[in-house]
């Protein structure tokens, strides 16, 4: 079955349901309530969702079986680079003020 590129963001956002729940590599969650929680976000339809799942599966994000999701250490590398925003119990990460320039610094002297 052909991957499209719509398919990696999919996977990205099955993958913050599982950031969202706080999941750790070796961790499970049922697969029913991944997939009622994707749908339910309006993240995609059900069938976006099995194409989620076989990318993320195909990335070595997740395994999945026995009616299980199971992150794996590669999904939670992956996952830290998801921002996954205030919706989901978490703050954006701080910004901080850009550092002067050097020539900035000399001009004030």
């Amino acid at each position: 079955m052909p991957t499209l590129p719509a398919d990696e963001d999919y996977a990205r956002a099955l993958l913050s349901i599982l950031g969202g729940r706080n999941l750790r590599p070796l961790q499970s969650l049922r697969r029913d309530e991944v997939q009622s929680t994707f749908l339910a976000r309006n993240m995609g339809r059900p069938y976006d969702f099995e194409a989620a799942l076989d990318y993320a599966i195909s990335r070595g994000w997740v395994w999945a079986g026995f009616d299980y999701i199971r992150l794996t250490g590669r999904g939670d590398e992956e996952m830290q680079t998801i921002w996954l925003g205030s919706d989901v119990w978490r703050e954006p990460p701080p910004r901080k003020p850009p550092a002067p320039s050097p020539t900035a610094l000399k001009t004030r002297a």
